[in-house]
């Protein structure tokens, strides 16, 4: 069977599909793995967050962001200080 070039096209654009899927797979990864460390930390020292502190925390997506407030939980005095910590 002979390879067109519009099956050469196709190939590639699969390929190409397949890698972007992988890196936004690794990045969905690591911003989840970021706010599951920010969650275990600032629920030792804060308890549970309201719906609503939820809600906030999993509208960062932001992972640099979340690992400088899981590096501040420890400090903080409530969950509201704590999302309210300046970037």
């Amino acid at each position: 069977m002979t390879r067109t070039q519009t099956d050469a096209w196709l190939e590639e654009g699969m390929k190409t599909g397949f890698e972007r899927g992988r890196e936004e797979g690794r990045e969905e990864g690591r911003e989840e793995g970021a706010r599951a460390t920010l969650l275990s930390l600032a629920r030792r020292r804060l308890g549970e967050p309201t719906a609503s502190q939820r809600a906030a925390l999993e509208d960062i997506h932001d992972v640099d962001r979340l690992q400088r407030l899981a590096e501040f939980a420890p400090e903080a005095v409530s969950w509201d200080d704590l999302l309210a910590a300046p970037d």
